[in-house]
């Protein structure tokens, strides 16, 4: 027996999402005018407390203004 769970896809993304990566299992979204990165837990949206590397590259690709990034409408 396997101790790997395979999770389903998910597909809707949380609101103001700006870049999604990790196969989906992270994004940065827009909140109060700043980015933030929030990782599928179970079936929902949590804040993560570190930022990684993929992260980081993500937000290379993002503009300096957060308000001025483009939501993706990924469904």
């Amino acid at each position: 027996m396997s101790n790997v769970v395979e999770l389903p896809k998910r597909k809707t993304y949380p609101p103001q999402t700006v870049a999604i990566f990790n196969d989906g299992f992270s994004v940065i979204v827009v909140d109060d005018h700043c980015y933030c990165v929030k990782n599928r837990k179970d079936d929902d949206w949590a804040f993560s407390a570190w930022i990684f590397r993929e992260a980081i590259d993500a937000l290379r690709d993002l503009p300096d203004d957060p308000d001025e990034a483009k939501p993706i409408n990924a469904q």
